[in-house]
């Protein structure tokens, strides 16, 4: 079964600074820092779940050895 859903926001990965960065997708602004201190992020893999009234959104990262 598949499932669909809708993020507000966008992702990123920067190398230079080693961190996961997220924006609102309509406007551009609310920045935040998601994760810090990775090696070189290459992937990221959202996954979204609905309990309740609360939405939590776990995001995997996969990094890369220099």
């Amino acid at each position: 079964m598949l499932h669909c859903f809708i993020i507000k926001r966008i992702f990123w990965s920067n190398w230079e600074t080693g961190a996961i960065h997220s924006v609102d997708k309509n406007t551009g602004t609310a920045m935040k820092t998601l994760v810090e201190g990775l090696k070189r992020p290459t992937s990221i893999f959202i996954h979204k779940d609905d309990l309740g009234k609360k939405t939590f959104v776990t995001i995997l990262a996969k990094t890369e050895a220099l």
